[in-house]
C-alpha cells in the first residue's frame, strides 16, 4: 500500500505545469543560429528557450526545468549532432525527453543516420513559423501526455489527475473524487513476488476502468502509483460504480490466491519488523468525497477530508466504500 503522503503531494498545492503552463525547450546551436527564431515561433508567453552547450548543462538544466523538448539545430557536420544525441540516450534523466533536428537541407543518408541515433523528429526546408509551431505544439504536448500516463496500468497518472479535478472545478461541476486503495498488497507482493504484484496493480486498474467507464461515459480513471488509484465519476454513480468495483474485485482477486491460500482465507509471510504474520486475502477501500459548486476551488482543499476518509475506511474489514457526508472542513 502507498503511504497517503504520497497522494498528499499529489493532491495539495498548485497544479503541475499541463498543456496551459509554459513549454520548455532545451536548444542546441550547432548549426544556424536560431534561438529567436525558435522563441518567436513558439511564442514568448508559451515557452522558455534554454541554449545549452554541454552534456553537463543539458542535465542540469533537464533537471530543474522539467523539459518538454531538445531542439538540436544542424550544421554541414553532422557529427557533432550525433553525438549529442548519443549522449541524450546514454543518460536516463534525458532519454523521456522529446528530440527534434533542424536543418535546412537533408540527404536521405543523413536522415536515416539522425533516426538511428535516436531523434524523434527532423524538420527541414525554409523555416515557417505557423507550421513548426503547430508541430512543435502537438510534439510537446504528446510528451507531456506520455509522461503522464503510469508505464504499469497505462492509466493517466498524478498531472493529469490533478489537471482534470482542477477542470472540473473551474466549470462548477457537481462530481465525486474517489479514492481507490488495495489492503494487504504489501503482503501479498511479499509473499509473491513483485511480478505477481504487479499483474494485481494491471488487474485493477482494468477493473476500474471497465466498470467506471461502462457505467460512467463521463468518468476519469487515473493511477496514482503502486496500488493507489483515483477515479472521478458523476455524484449519481457513486453506489452503482464502487458498488460494481468492489463485487467484481471480490469475485476476482481469490484466484490470484493458490487453492491452499483461499481456503484458509489467509497467507503468512514476514511484517515490516521482520515477525511472521496472517494477512488476509486482498480487499479494496474506497474513499469518496463529493464535491459541490463553490464547495471547493483547488484540489489542494480535497487532501485533507479525503486523506482522513481514506484512513477511516480500511480501518473496516473487507472491501468496502464510504462517502464524506460532512461539509468542507
Amino acid at each position: 500500500m502507498t503511504e497517503f503522503a504520497l497522494s498528499q503531494s499529489v493532491l495539495a498545492g498548485p497544479v503541475v505545469e499541463g498543456a496551459a503552463g509554459l513549454f520548455h525547450c532545451a536548444l542546441v546551436e550547432q548549426g544556424e543560429l536560431i534561438k529567436s527564431t525558435l522563441l518567436r515561433t513558439l511564442g514568448p508567453e508559451r515557452a522558455v528557450i534554454h541554449r545549452v552547450q554541454d552534456e553537463k548543462q543539458l542535465t542540469t538544466t533537464a533537471r530543474r526545468a522539467v523539459l518538454d523538448l531538445l531542439f538540436l539545430s544542424a550544421g554541414q557536420d553532422l557529427g557533432e549532432i550525433l553525438a549529442w544525441l548519443s549522449q541524450v540516450r546514454r543518460q536516463a534523466v534525458l532519454t523521456v525527453i522529446s528530440t527534434a533536428v533542424y536543418r535546412k537541407e537533408w540527404k536521405k543518408g543523413d536522415l536515416l543516420a539522425v533516426y538511428a541515433a535516436g531523434a524523434d523528429w527532423v524538420f527541414g526546408g525554409e523555416w515557417d513559423d505557423e507550421l513548426i509551431a503547430s508541430q512543435l505544439s502537438a510534439i510537446m504536448e504528446r510528451s507531456r501526455r506520455d509522461l503522464g500516463v503510469n508505464p504499469t496500468s497505462r492509466l493517466p497518472g498524478p498531472g493529469l489527475l490533478e489537471a482534470e479535478i482542477q477542470r472540473r472545478l473551474g466549470r462548477g461541476q457537481t462530481f465525486a473524487v474517489c479514492y481507490a486503495d488495495l489492503d494487504n498488497f504489501k503482503a501479498y507482493n511479499d509473499y509473491h513476488g513483485y511480478g505477481f504484484g504487479d499483474k494485481i496493480v494491471r488487474l485493477t486498474a482494468q477493473i476500474l476502468r471497465d466498470v467506471a467507464y461502462d457505467i460512467s461515459p463521463d468518468a476519469f480513471v487515473g493511477h496514482i502509483g503502486g496500488d493507489d488509484f483515483l477515479f472521478i465519476i458523476p455524484q449519481s454513480d457513486i453506489d452503482s460504480v464502487c458498488g460494481n468495483i468492489i463485487s467484481t474485485f471480490d469475485r476476482v482477486i481469490p484466484y490470484r490466491y493458490s487453492e491452499t491460500d483461499r481456503q484458509t482465507g489467509f497467507i503468512i509471510t514476514k511484517d515490516r519488523k521482520g515477525r511472521q504474520e496472517k494477512y488476509p486475502l486482498m480487499t479494496i477501500s474506497i474513499a469518496v468525497l463529493i464535491n459541490k459548486p463553490r464547495m471547493f476551488t483547488h484540489v489542494g482543499e480535497m487532501s485533507k477530508m479525503l486523506a482522513d476518509l481514506k484512513n477511516y475506511t480500511k480501518t473496516k474489514d473487507g472491501s468496502n466504500y464510504f462517502v464524506e457526508r460532512r461539509q468542507k472542513y
